[in-house]
């Protein structure tokens, strides 16, 4: 199951133990969905997750999913704010001060193995390389917003739709590791077969 949670204790455990392992470990790839009409997006993000889970072979820990509420939740607590920001050496944050939401969202992408969902994720993560971004929307996506790909989701059944985002995901995240490794071939092998969704 994607791991989806909120808490009761402050500062949670799991992020705690995360946030450790996140910050041991080489950077992964982020996505970060939005949509522009009525989506439940905590459902697809969910079975996004789910099949991250199986089918990612290079993210050796579970994906996990921040929303809207609990980043905010994060950003507005100050022990959970300092165990994110702890160890963030973004230059750009001295340079250019960021608010507390923003820098709980970046670092959370460039972390890696999560998914972000909403609007707020879209603007604080446009510029980062590693994060993929996609919108569900019927038409064309705002002009003004740079997306990898947009869906409409009233043309695909729920299963299909899930298959068609983390699929594309995980073909893009292979190519900018490819890319970024000068196209060596030490890029680890995903465990399990993909399903052709197109068959």
């Amino acid at each position: 199951m994607a791991i989806n949670i909120r808490y009761s204790e402050i500062p949670p455990a799991w992020l705690v133990d995360w946030i450790r392992e996140a910050s041991g470990h080489d950077q992964y790839h982020s996505l970060v969905l939005d949509a522009t009409r009525t989506v439940d997006l905590n459902r697809v993000s969910s079975a996004i997750a789910d099949y991250l889970n199986e089918y990612d072979g290079d993210c050796s820990s579970q994906w996990r999913i921040f929303d809207d509420d609990l980043l905010r939740t994060l950003a507005g607590d100050p022990a959970c704010r300092n165990i994110v920001l702890a160890g963030d050496s973004e230059e750009e944050s001295r340079l250019a001060p960021r608010p507390d939401l923003d820098r709980i969202v970046r670092r959370l992408a460039r972390l890696g193995g999560v998914i972000i969902i909403g609007p707020r994720g879209l603007e604080a993560t446009r510029d980062l390389r590693r994060t993929f971004h996609v919108c569900l929307c019927e038409n064309d996506p705002p002009a003004h917003r740079n997306f990898h790909m947009w869906v409409n989701p009233e043309r695909f059944s729920p299963e299909t739709l899930v298959s068609v985002i983390a699929d594309s995901f995980l073909d893009w995240s292979c190519q900018a590791v490819t890319s970024t490794r000068h196209h060596s071939d030490s890029h680890p092998g995903r465990p399990n077969q993909r399903p052709d969704y197109l068959a």
